[in-house]
């Protein structure tokens, strides 16, 4: 409504095309309304990552046998073991080895508005179903519903068609509004709020289950009201961007009028997206993208073994070990708008991802050097040095390479570009 009102109130004031270009009009994608649409298209990742690891949490629960009745010292779980467990990430993981190259390509054809609304309707159906599945298990008497588990599971299929995809269009979303601007501290919000939602969810759903009667479905239901939340996040973003465009188009228009002919090479542009345009990526890119890569591999294959491994190489207590696991997942969380800041203050990418790999590996060397020592407690500070240097390595290190991205593809290709490196990073993670 103030955008409107605004409007209005400048047409009567500069009425004619020579008074408004003496004001210098600029794009809305120039002003502050950039950090507004930040704000809603960062908020869209809330529901996905909350959703992601429902499961995880909640493991022992899920796997305790179906109960449907109102005594509350019953687990009211799914009866899963093991494998069908790890099904539901894998149904998840699987398609995304491939899935990011076709929707990366997806979102330069249909456009960045569609694909957000797309994706954030995909795993909101996921979810929907993955909440309902636990209703589904009740219709079943037997402690082993079988119908619950497939419908669990395949929804978990489809929450993942939208989910990979979802990040590459945010991504490339904030990649046009930011470039040359604060990138690197907007993706760094975008990853913030990635983090934030995923350890709310890891705090609050043992305490939904235990709350309530220790009924899962609870938990997943504010999941499924959460990717409500993401979809009104990403139709305001939309709506948002709608009016970038026509402010934008509004002033090429008037600077046609008034010099005449005058036309942007991006307009030509945009109706070009090729497929072939990927073999086009010069070499910077690929740089970066298989940068990304190894780093990404190193950093969270340690993180996958490093709770086993402090409880049984230095017998620190599972307490202690989930706490010292939790400090390179906290600094991502809080200080990655930070580091985004202090990156694009002084720019340097390339020697901002440098450092980072350098302060990776000396993370890894404190952390093999360390001795073993009976006192448990001392071993506990200790452990915590290498942890936060790998914190401070990963927040600089993606507030300096997702922002590389923009600046080494034509922003035609931008979702292409994002969807490459995510297909291949996780080619990497699987293996």
């Amino acid at each position: 409504i103030l955008y409107f009102v605004q409007q209005w109130y400048q047409r009567r004031v500069h009425g004619d095309i020579s008074c408004r270009m003496e004001k210098k009009e600029v794009s809305m994608r120039e002003t502050k309304w950039r950090f507004l649409f930040l704000l809603f298209c960062s908020s869209t990742l809330i529901g996905f990552d909350f959703c992601y690891d429902n499961p995880a949490p909640l493991m022992n629960q899920l796997m305790k046998p179906v109960a449907c009745d109102d005594n509350p010292d019953h687990h009211h779980g799914m009866g899963l073991d093991a494998l069908e467990f790890n099904l539901l990430y894998t149904v998840y993981s699987l398609p995304n080895v491939v899935l990011p190259l076709l929707g990366g390509f997806l979102i330069d054809k249909i456009g960045k508005r569609t694909g957000l609304l797309l994706f954030t309707t995909l795993i909101c159906i996921g979810q929907f179903f993955f909440a309902f599945s636990t209703h589904v298990a009740c219709w079943n008497t037997s402690p082993d519903s079988i119908a619950g588990k497939i419908l669990m599971i395949v929804s978990r299929g489809i929450f993942g068609l939208g989910g990979e995809n979802l990040t590459i269009t945010t991504s490339a979303f904030i990649g046009q509004w930011f470039r040359g601007k604060e990138l690197a501290f907007a993706l760094g919000v975008d990853i913030s709020a990635a983090r934030i939602a995923a350890t709310i969810n890891d705090a609050v759903q043992p305490i939904i289950y235990n709350s309530t009667g220790k009924k899962l479905h609870t938990g997943f239901w504010l999941g499924f009201g959460l990717t409500l939340y993401s979809i009104l996040s990403a139709g305001v973003a939309s709506f948002i961007d709608v009016r970038a465009d026509a402010s934008a188009k509004e002033i090429e228009d008037n600077k046609k009028n008034l010099l005449a002919g005058q036309a942007t090479q991006e307009t030509n542009e945009a109706d070009e997206v090729r497929v072939m345009d990927v073999l086009k990526f010069k070499l910077p890119f690929w740089l970066v993208t298989f940068n990304c890569v190894f780093f990404y591999m190193s950093y969270f294959s340690l993180m996958n073994v490093l709770s086993g491994l402090m409880h049984m190489r230095f017998a620190i207590s599972e307490e202690n070990a989930g706490f010292l696991l939790g400090i390179p997942y906290f600094m991502g969380a809080c200080f990655s708008p930070v580091t985004g800041i202090i990156v694009d203050k002084i720019g340097k990418r390339p020697l901002v991802i440098c450092l980072s790999n350098l302060c990776m590996i000396i993370g890894f060397v404190v952390l093999i050097m360390i001795p073993q020592n009976n006192d448990a407690k001392q071993l506990t500070y200790i452990m915590g040095l290498p942890l936060v240097l790998c914190g401070f390595a990963y927040c600089f290190y993606v507030s300096g390479l997702w922002p590389s991205i923009p600046y080494v593809v034509k922003k035609k290709n931008l979702g292409s570009a994002y969807g490459i490196t995510t297909a291949i990073q996780n080619i990497g993670l699987s293996c």
